[in-house]
């Protein structure tokens, strides 16, 4: 009697937050609040060990944003010695390090400032990939560990809970609803961890940089991914909602069919059956099609967009400092930058 509790406590809970999940509304209705209580909840639904996994995600996120800002520091010294190579012997910093190793000419201070910025670049996508591996491979050994902990509790089910409910509503928590789960909140939880964390420290380097720079580049992103948001966030929640009753109800449909196909193969129905499963299906793939459309749509607009916004600001800055020399570091960082904050912003967008 015991497991019986438990599965159904389990497998309602599950069923309860994937539909909060796919609500068009919910965010609208409950705030921003009971989103975060959402996340908790289903963050304490795992164990001990995987909650401190999750622990040490968000120390390697730390340290990747740390690599991020050193990548992107390099590359001022880099391009100031491609244009101007007597400019970086007058930085007190890298003078101490041109002491050191000894650099008499320019020929030696580009390579080893190529370098520095090269082995830089390297380390910072290094961590990068370390960090995407950790969070999908612990997401998904977290939907392993849900799933096998809800099918376990069914297992120990008696035959009366068996009896008074539907095995497909079981099958499509155990499947399409831990799914929804992983992909819908664990990982995009931590992958906005990550953006978020990674896009305010290349914001604060671009501050230092050139506030004037920074802060038309901040509000050209905030601008236009504001405006998409805003004209395609009912679509993507209306079409969310669709993916996720349309889902269901292919499972049940598949299940109770071949479950009956003796009934439907004497009544001869078989166009019937086809035409309904035809519809749901059909329906399912629209809304999985438009939601990634508009879900990556707006990567190609504000790439496009942000070519014409540098090539603006290169303009402004060279204009008003006069010397191109000291535009093309400032220039070359921020483009830099923008190539590093756009797939972290989609991916917070998504």
């Amino acid at each position: 009697m015991l497991f019986s509790l438990c599965a159904n406590h389990l497998v309602s809970m599950i069923n309860s937050m994937s539909n909060q999940i796919n609500d068009s509304n919910f965010v609208e209705e409950n705030g921003m609040d009971k989103v975060f209580q959402l996340v908790l909840e289903i963050f304490n639904c795992f164990t001990k060990k995987r909650r401190i996994q999750y622990k040490w995600i968000i120390v390697l996120i730390v340290i990747s944003s740390a690599a991020e800002i050193i990548s992107l520091g390099s590359v001022i010294p880099f391009l100031t010695a491609m244009t101007n190579p007597e400019a970086v012997f007058k930085i007190s910093q890298i003078n101490i390090i041109v002491k050191l190793l000894d650099i008499s000419d320019n020929r030696q201070l580009i390579f080893w400032v190529a370098m520095a910025f090269g082995c830089s670049a390297i380390v910072s996508g290094l961590l990068r990939y370390i960090l995407l591996q950790t969070i999908t491979r612990t997401s998904f050994s977290a939907g392993a560990e849900l799933g096998t902990k809800i099918f376990r509790n069914l297992a120990y089910s008696n035959y009366t809970y068996h009896v008074s409910t539907n095995s497909s509503d079981h099958i499509d928590v155990v499947t399409n609803k831990v799914n929804n789960i992983i992909f819908n909140v664990v990982m995009p939880a931590l992958m906005l961890i990550s953006s978020a964390l990674i896009i305010a420290s290349i914001t604060i380097f671009l501050i230092v940089l050139n506030p004037i720079a920074a802060g038309a580049s901040i509000g050209f992103f905030v601008a236009i991914y504001s405006i998409i948001l805003l004209s395609v966030r009912k679509n993507l929640s209306a079409d969310a909602s669709i993916i996720a009753r349309k889902s269901s109800n292919l499972v049940k449909q598949i299940q109770e069919n071949l479950a009956g196909i003796r009934d439907v193969i004497i009544d001869n129905c078989q166009e019937k059956v086809i035409e309904r499963f035809s519809i749901t299906n059909n329906s399912l793939r629209e809304a999985q099609g438009n939601n990634q459309i508009r879900s990556q749509s707006p990567r190609y607009l504000v790439e496009t967009l942000g070519v014409v916004f540098i090539a603006a600001i290169t303009y402004y800055l060279t204009v008003n400092n006069g010397e191109l020399n000291s535009v093309v570091p400032i220039i070359g960082a921020l483009a830099l930058s923008s190539q590093k904050m756009l797939p972290l912003a989609q991916n917070a967008f998504n």
